[in-house]
């Protein structure tokens, strides 16, 4: 059994490989928080339960994610809050607006509408992204309400993000390598 070779032309009726090529599973992570947690709007979302991440490709702390090889991935971000809180009256429904980003620029984003007269989201998206080697992934979480004067601006305030401590019906972040 040779260990390397080159081989020009090859024709096989029957093919056995002992040694089958290193999944591209190992290129994946997942990150939750163990409870629930207030968040300030707007700023970096800082996951520190690691649930997932062969590669220590996650670092806490603040929360980023390295990624490891070049290639496209999927990427999850889940986000419920509840108890939406800030100094001013809100007017409308809000809009709560989950982005993604590589390297601080902007790669997804994605807008959801509370449901009228209540102060819980749930919120999800999943996205593939083209991504580079060592590109750093970070997610911030807004909400837009109704100004009268500027339009749908970001409310000031915090909400609490619910977390369980697992990725089953809990807010969290998940990542994929998918092809190069």
């Amino acid at each position: 059994c040779a260990q390397s070779g080159t081989i020009n032309t090859l024709c096989v009726d029957n093919l056995t490989v002992s040694k089958p090529l290193t999944p591209v599973i190992k290129y994946r992570a997942a990150v939750t928080n163990p409870a629930n947690s207030v968040y300030n709007l707007g700023l970096p979302i800082n996951w520190n339960t690691i649930l997932d991440d062969p590669n220590g490709n996650v670092s806490v702390a603040p929360f980023h994610y390295t990624v490891p090889v070049s290639g496209y991935y999927i990427a999850t971000f889940q986000l419920d809050s509840e108890q939406l809180q800030g100094a001013a009256t809100i007017s409308g429904v809000p809009v709560g607006l989950l982005r993604l980003f590589a390297n601080a620029g902007l790669a997804r984003q994605m807008l959801a509408p509370f449901l009228s007269f209540s102060d819980e989201q749930s919120a999800v998206f999943s996205t593939i992204l083209l991504l580079n080697a060592g590109d750093i992934i970070t997610m911030t979480y807004d909400v837009l309400v109704l100004n009268p004067v500027g339009g749908l601006m970001p409310f000031v305030g915090t909400v609490n993000i619910k977390a369980n401590g697992s990725a089953l019906n809990s807010s969290g972040f998940e990542i994929h390598y998918l092809s190069s």
